[in-house]
């Protein structure tokens, strides 16, 4: 029998063999309200999930036929296999002889690395059905060797691609049938899955096992690691996990391989094509159970899951403002502290009183870019200005203006090993910036009406008793930021799975972290930030987390988005916070929108038609 394998880097052809895809429309999330106005037919909104590697869009590719093509005489009869997804594989005939088979490009599937997610973002394709309209949402997969920062922004393309869906109906994870020696691997991808997603979600699981000709058509040897990973969950959380005939899927993904290589003219004897004909068969009932089962459930309303995403990606948004703003706050108490000294120290002088009025603080400045670029943080191409106390780096260097592309390594600027072609410096080294910033020292008038030289000690107690007020002030809305973000904090510990690692504590020790390098490498560096960052951020909001969380206080959804608004209405920093968070909620849409398809049953019949001659 032919033998089919993953494709390495040295196996590639120069060319890929011309085959048919599926004509795939960018358009933003209207379509979904769309397409819902226009049928009556029951709507399947359908999350894919699974591990780097398990062949999630081979296994859409493979949806896609089955669902079309009854058998596969059906298949081999048409005009063209279909196919939605760009794929590759290689291929053995009968004589040994390798047969390269590459299915499209397109900038969202990457073969060039092994290990890393072949999907670059998660995409949503529509396919009708007799009884449905199929929404399966494609996603990269978990245990990138990119990293777990990777596996962390691949988590939240997939929130934001469930994000136009009211309801989900199945949620469902794909696995290989025999993955006893990746237990480790194995238990990382599902826990990372289960943290971004609510308890409830759990009663829509799904698993579907890939390439399982070779088990009989079993689930093997994963069944039992998932009966036990799911036995512990339970004993940990209390939460059960339904795993039985009902919700376990075993199909193959080889007979739509050998449909691409049967039209990629690859010869095959008789015996061959009835092996892949009955493995057609079974996998299109497969699905057609999948789809009937999926249409029983309770759909799982998204805004459960989405309540625990979006706290999370509010409190991603706001870590950056919220530091810069209760960096400013120590800066602008410590001011008034010594301006109150300063005032104290001073005798009755009406005249030295007056020039005291004016009191220095600092504020933020920010310039919202019209589109995104790419700049180096590496030391040699940064530059640091001390004001009063803030070390602010200057990006001197932009390596990629107007850069669209959210994943660093997919940026034009970076070439082979993710080595910048502008600065030479690692990916690791930039980001992608949305907006300028800059600290501006203010003059802030203290309103006091002097009278005359008998009144200048009234006048100095008055000065002393405003420049304390706007001192209560500023420590409120410090207080208040720190409980904002340790009740962020709990809300999702109450609601996540597996939601253990305080986030927001995590960001300011990679800041500290940062700072420290810093101070090292960068002659005359300031170290302000440092002690900051440690005396206060850290140790004020460990204090208020713990006593907060010693307190158990149940936090809805709604607590969550008052405290929010409240963030945002502060007098004094609340808008520079709301301005920044605004600047990142309008890029996420941005980014969104660009990452949402549309492929319905039309679209590939008209596409497959106009091919069709040329094939």
């Amino acid at each position: 029998m032919n033998e089919v394998k993953n494709d390495t880097k040295e196996d590639m052809p120069s060319e890929p063999i011309q085959s048919h895809v599926a004509n795939v429309v960018e358009n933003s999330s209207d379509w979904l309200k769309n397409n819902e106005t226009q049928t009556i037919k029951k709507s399947l909104n359908i999350l894919i999930l699974g591990e780097t590697g398990v062949g999630k869009s081979t296994w859409i590719n493979a949806f896609a036929n089955y669902l079309t093509y009854n058998t596969l005489e059906e298949a081999i009869t048409a005009e063209t296999p279909i196919c939605v997804i760009p794929t590759k594989f290689t291929l053995f005939d009968n004589n040994n002889q390798c047969h390269n088979v590459m299915l499209g490009d397109h900038e969202n599937e990457c073969f060039e690395n092994a290990g890393q997610s072949a999907t670059q973002n998660a995409k949503t394709y529509l396919f009708e059905t007799e009884k449905y309209n199929v929404y399966l949402i494609d996603t990269p997969g978990m245990n990138d060797t990119r990293g777990i920062e990777q596996d962390e922004e691949n988590m939240q393309k997939i929130l934001r691609a469930i994000s136009p869906f009211k309801e989900l109906h199945a949620i469902c994870f794909l696995f290989k049938p025999n993955e006893s020696r990746l237990k480790d691997y194995f238990r990382y991808s599902i826990n990372t899955l289960l943290r971004n997603l609510h308890k409830t979600s759990l009663n829509n699981a799904c698993f579907v096992f890939t390439n399982t000709a070779t088990t009989f058509y079993k689930p093997g040897e994963t069944l039992g690691l998932l009966e036990s990973f799911f036995n512990e969950l339970n004993e940990r959380e209390k939460l059960s996990v339904p795993l039985n005939d009902e919700n376990v899927f075993c199909l193959e993904n080889e007979a739509f391989r050998f449909c691409c290589a049967y039209f990629s003219r690859v010869l095959f004897d008789s015996t061959e094509i009835e092996t892949y004909s009955q493995s057609w068969k079974h996998s299109a009932n497969e699905i057609n159970r999948f789809l009937d089962y999926a249409s029983t459930l309770c759909p799982h309303s998204t805004v459960e899951t989405l309540s625990i995403n979006e706290t999370k990606i509010w409190i991603m948004q706001l870590i950056t403002p919220i530091v810069d703003v209760c960096e400013l706050i120590q800066t602008n108490l410590q001011k008034l502290e010594d301006h109150i000294r300063e005032l104290e120290s001073l005798k009755n002088n009406l005249n030295e009183l007056k020039k005291r009025k004016f009191i220095q603080t600092v504020s933020l400045e920010i310039k919202n870019l019209e589109k995104p670029q790419i700049v180096c943080t590496n030391e040699k191409c940064v530059r640091y200005e001390n004001i009063m106390g803030h070390m602010e780096p200057i990006f001197e260097t932009v390596c990629h203006k107007d850069c669209f592309t959210k994943s660093l390594l997919a940026c034009v600027a970076f070439g082979d090993r993710g080595k910048c072609r502008n600065c030479g410096c690692s990916y690791k080294d930039h980001m992608r910036i949305f907006y300028e910033q800059q600290i501006v020292v203010t003059d802030t008038e203290v309103e006091i009406q002097p009278s005359n030289q008998r009144n200048a000690g009234q006048m100095k107690k008055k000065l002393i008793e405003k420049t304390k007020e706007m001192i209560e002030k500023y420590n409120t809305e410090y207080n208040f930021v720190m409980v904002a973000m340790a009740k962020f904090s709990l809300f999702l510990s109450q609601n996540g799975i597996a939601q253990k690692n305080d986030i927001f504590e995590n960001q300011i020790e990679d800041l500290i972290e940062r700072e420290e390098k810093l101070i090292e490498s960068v002659p005359n560096y300031e170290d302000q930030k440092y002690y900051r960052l440690t005396d206060y951020l850290i140790i004020d909001y460990r204090d208020i987390r713990e006593k907060l969380f010693e307190e158990n206080v149940n936090l809805l959804l709604t607590d969550i988005q008052d405290i929010r608004q409240k963030l945002f209405a502060m007098p004094l920093m609340g808008s520079k916070i709301a301005e920044i968070y605004n600047i990142y909620v309008k890029t996420e849409e941005n980014d969104h929108i660009e990452n949402i398809s549309r492929c319905d049953k039309e679209t590939v019949k008209e596409f497959v038609l106009k091919r069709a001659n040329n094939f």
